[in-house]
């Protein structure tokens, strides 16, 4: 008999039983509709996140209106984990840019699962060290590649993320993301 999988979200999958246990009575499935804002640079984090599809990229508002994508959260991760570190307020804007659904839950209860289980915290530890050198990744080809090689390489990461064969974007999409006029 296939052994079936606790959640579409690759995070949640991964944890150990128990791990998870103290998680899901907090989780609740909510739909992701395009371009809802799940914070804002600077607020508090109120709700962690975990995708099961769609994509939320975190991005830094510049001070003329454009924004820059610093990563792309999926199925793969989660959304606020820095909050159970500490972190009391977020450094990035939390957009919607495919929408989908995913799991939330509260920080509170996140906050005190990360506190209770070294397993738990070392696996929110990990991840966020994977996003910082995909920030740092994403950073260094929006300085060093032209427009079509930054396009290319978000289109490839939608689609590992996403699972789909098909993305719906526009080109004001685009022009927001990739810093281009």
């Amino acid at each position: 008999m296939a052994k079936s999988r606790r959640s579409p979200n690759n995070f949640l999958a991964s944890l150990s039983p128990s791990d998870f246990k103290f998680l899901q009575p907090h989780l609740k499935l909510i739909e992701l509709p395009h371009e809802t804002v799940l914070f804002e640079t600077g607020a508090s984090v109120k709700d962690v996140y975990f995708p099961h599809s769609g994509i939320i990229s975190l991005v830094v508002p510049l001070s003329g209106g454009q924004m820059i994508e610093a990563a792309m959260i999926g199925l793969d991760s989660l959304v606020g984990a820095s909050s159970a570190l500490d972190g009391r307020i977020s450094l990035n804007k939390g957009i919607v840019q495919l929408p989908g659904a995913a799991s939330v839950m509260p920080v509170a209860p996140f906050r005190k699962a990360a506190g209770q289980s070294d397993t738990f915290r070392t696996a929110l530890i990990r991840h966020e060290q994977v996003l910082f050198v995909q920030a740092q990744q994403s950073a260094a080809c929006n300085a060093s590649h032209k427009v079509e090689a930054r396009m290319a390489r978000w289109l490839l990461r939608a689609q590992d993320l996403s699972s789909e064969d098909t993305i719906l974007l526009t080109q004001e999409f685009f022009s927001q993301m990739l810093g281009v006029q």
